[in-house]
């Protein structure tokens, strides 16, 4: 006959949740840490590219008065949203289209010439991080919590 469970005991825990086994056996902690940080220049500069193309999208208001501007009126906006959707969904292509933005954005000192060279050598050095076999942000991210939370280099 067994005995009725005890309403008032303390839960048992099991000590395996929690401990996932490692996704990027291949990287190193120094190699992981940087891919981790070009991840978020990258995405950063996803959405300043995004930001750019509404701004110079308001262009379009005075497209008149820009007599002969007018390829970069309608081109900025167009190159810096497909630059954003390149650098925050990451096909093979994104890298080199967001490098353009990223050289134009180099014009605006002091801001844009810090976000611009930022993202430059992020782009150009984590080819890993675009095509179809790049490494997720968040399976970098969550990797990268996990080894430092259990000190794990």
């Amino acid at each position: 006959m067994n005995a009725p469970a005890n309403p008032y005991a303390a839960p048992k825990s099991d000590l395996t949740v929690g401990l996932q086994p490692l996704q990027f056996t291949e990287l190193d902690y120094k190699t992981l840490r940087r891919l981790r940080n070009d991840s978020h220049s990258v995405r950063a500069f996803g959405g300043l590219a995004l930001l750019i193309a509404l701004v110079s999208g308001t262009l379009w208001l005075w497209a008149d008065a820009m007599d002969g501007y007018w390829l970069i009126v309608l081109g900025m906006p167009l190159l810096s949203l497909a630059a954003a959707y390149g650098c925050l969904w990451r096909p093979r292509w994104g890298q080199w289209l967001a490098l353009p933005i990223a050289v134009i954005s180099l014009a605006a000192v002091p801001l844009g010439t810090l976000v611009g060279g930022l993202a430059i050598v992020a782009l150009l050095r984590s080819p890993k991080l675009f095509g179809p076999a790049a490494y997720a942000h968040s399976q970098l991210d969550a990797e990268f919590k996990y080894r430092r939370k259990h000190r794990i280099r």
